[in-house]
């Protein structure tokens, strides 16, 4: 029997502005703690003040039709010795990775617009 229940198609990913960090911080921490806590690169407290600062970007999947979270995305913009630029996702984490993982081909656009290399 094929079930009638579908996931919707239209999950974005959208990068968070300086000035929102405060207001999306406990949703995107909750899904960044445990990346966190596995790489021991970075804490939350340090990763929200990279944030603040723009040394660091806050990303979040999200679903408008069910007006949702899935996911939490933290990079960064690493400059190279030899002049090359690369964006670098530091810690990613969220539900449902089907939903969503497409969506990271947004960051990756926005990292060439920032004139990052692939």
């Amino acid at each position: 029997m094929e079930s009638s229940f579908h996931w919707s198609s239209s999950v974005e990913c959208v990068l968070i502005p300086q000035d929102g960090i405060e207001r999306i911080w406990p949703i995107a921490a909750s899904f960044l703690e445990k990346a966190t806590n596995r790489t021991k690169k970075i804490d939350l407290d340090s990763l929200r003040e990279c944030a603040d600062k723009g040394l660091m970007q806050i990303w979040i999947a999200y679903d408008p039709e069910e007006d949702g979270i899935l996911s939490a995305a933290a990079t960064e913009i690493v400059d190279y010795v030899s002049g090359l630029k690369s964006l670098r996702i530091m810690l990613l984490g969220g539900l449902e990775i089907e939903r969503w993982q497409s969506s990271i081909a947004t960051i990756e656009e926005w990292a060439c617009d920032q004139g990052c290399s692939l």
